[in-house]
């Protein structure tokens, strides 16, 4: 079984992503992960693309929270109800650790290391204090892990030292690229759509650009996280149902992954209709919609 990405945004991450739904799901194998940030609007077309070729789909969402970036993956059908209800904090800036405590279960939860600027906050805050900064979030999310990210070997003074951190603490540790694109050639499109969501020009030229948040081979992975990881390391290896990560631990994914109901369109519909009705349609939305 090959390494499984589970950090993922499409082009339903509104402009912020090159990645379509085809690309996602044809470049992939046995599983897949889908985690636009508060949307679940390409959830039932990516379900059926991977229903058609036979690979199993995970579900999730990024959501922000104290200026992290965290990664929900739905693991039963009461974690897909309490990413929904989660979703809805989260649109209604309810979204504080007080007001989703009780509505974690069914959910692996995965902290970012560089969207989150872990290594910054270890070296302002000290050891002790990033102890308890970290123990607020593993206490209330019961299936907890630290995402490990490696995109050069610019990262990985910061990243060791941080995994040494992580590690006296007991802290589950996944692989965790953030994709945005498929190529790395395709980050001019990424790019593109950014500007126009922050109303900016492009400061770079074509030939200038060379992405990191493509999806990588297994092989590339490997290459990356080399240095991190000794040699009988099972981060990047799977074994039956479960995806292996930092030495021995592992995080379950399991075969009967459930399928998202129909009605979930209603539930878009009504977002769409919700968002007409108020005007919050921006104007740079608009103007690709026409």
């Amino acid at each position: 079984m090959a390494f499984v990405r589970l950090h993922t945004n499409s082009i339903y991450t509104y402009l912020g992503s090159a990645l379509t739904l085809e690309k996602l799901v044809n470049a992939s194998k046995d599983y897949v992960a889908l985690t636009d940030f508060n949307s679940l609007v390409g959830s039932v077309t990516f379900t059926r693309l991977c229903a058609n070729k036979k690979i199993k789909p995970i579900i999730g969402l990024d959501l922000t929270l104290d200026d992290n970036l965290f990664t929900f993956i739905v693991k039963s059908e009461e974690g897909y109800q309490n990413l929904l209800y989660l979703s809805k904090l989260f649109n209604t800036n309810e979204f504080k650790v007080e007001t989703i405590k009780g509505h974690t279960s069914g959910l692996a939860v995965i902290l970012s290391s560089i969207q989150s600027n872990l290594y910054a906050k270890l070296t302002d805050l000290g050891d002790t204090k990033f102890a308890y900064y970290l123990k607020a979030y593993n206490d209330i999310f019961p299936d907890f892990y630290i995402g490990l990210e490696i995109y050069g070997k610019e990262d990985l003074t910061a990243t060791n030292k941080l995994r040494e951190f992580l590690k006296k603490r007991d802290y589950r540790l996944l692989a965790f690229p953030f994709i945005r694109y498929l190529k790395k050639e395709d980050e001019i499109t990424y790019r593109l759509v950014k500007a126009i969501k922050e109303d900016s020009h492009l400061e770079q030229t074509v030939k200038t650009m060379n992405g990191v948040n493509y999806y990588p081979s297994d092989d590339e992975v490997k290459a990356l996280y080399a240095e991190v990881y000794a040699d009988d390391s099972t981060i990047c290896k799977v074994a039956t149902n479960e995806l292996r990560v930092d030495q021995g631990q592992h995080m379950s994914i399991y075969d009967n992954v459930f399928s998202l109901r129909e009605d979930i369109n209603n539930v878009i519909a009504a977002h769409i209709g919700f968002a007409r009705k108020n005007n919050l349609f921006e104007d740079s939305l608009m103007k690709v919609i026409v």
